[in-house]
């Protein structure tokens, strides 16, 4: 490493994640990830917008915990044949 690679490396607010300092390439493949994502985030607040997130909520709870809510529904629905 040169000094001049060096002293612009020590030196405060210089850094650069890109490679030997060069200028990062941006790809077609990364720009369409990002057109996705702000498709994504441009209307969150839509009509069904809290009902997808009391989904999306739901469906993480009972995803993680899959063999208890298996167990539970079984459970339940042994419990009102045996009631009624």
């Amino acid at each position: 490493m040169n000094t001049t690679q060096t002293s612009r490396m020590t030196t405060p607010n210089s850094w650069s994640t890109a490679p030997f300092a060069d200028a990062a390439e941006i790809s077609s493949l990364d720009f369409s990830v990002l057109g996705e994502h702000l498709d994504l985030c441009k209307n969150p607040h839509g009509r069904l917008f809290a009902l997808r997130c009391v989904a999306d909520t739901t469906r993480g709870f009972i995803a993680s915990r899959l063999v208890t809510t298996m167990m539970f529904v079984g459970l339940l629905t042994l419990l009102l044949f045996w009631v009624s």
